[in-house]
């Protein structure tokens, strides 16, 4: 917007670019990275274990996925459905590779429940600025 030109027209007056560019690049550098990561699929992941390429493997508790640290440092997801996890499992094994599964995220609390402790807690703390004479009566 016209808020966010007026700061780019002062930074680049001020001569600040230099260090105002990398920022305003990098976005776009990381958007660039990750449509150069490829994508695997499982039988490219299987390869990739058998090849020494894979540093560690986490599998989601629903067996839906798994994440992939590459040797390279590259995170990526693969699909997988829950048959073929035994057999990725066998793989990391065989290769000695490390492997965990990803804890289920705990469900969230009920609108409810969120509404009752945040009105508990004002009725804290207003007994507490009432304790300390900071009403006015």
């Amino acid at each position: 917007g016209p808020c966010c030109l007026m700061v780019h027209f002062a930074l680049f007056s001020l001569g600040l670019a230099p260090l105002y560019l990398p920022t305003l690049l990098q976005p776009s550098q990381e958007a660039l990275l990750h449509r150069s990561i490829q994508t695997w699929g499982i039988s490219t992941l299987r390869q990739q274990i058998h090849a020494r390429h894979v540093a560690k493997v986490a599998f989601y508790a629903d067996e839906s996925a798994v994440e992939v640290l590459d040797s390279n440092g590259l995170q990526r997801r693969v699909a997988i459905f829950p048959g073929v996890a035994p057999i990725l499992l066998q793989d990391l094994r065989s290769e000695k590779l490390p492997f965990f599964v990803v804890p289920e995220r705990p469900q969230a609390p009920s609108v409810v429940l969120a509404f009752a402790r945040g009105f508990v807690s004002m009725l804290v703390v207003i007994l507490v600025i009432n304790a300390l004479g900071m009403l006015d009566q």
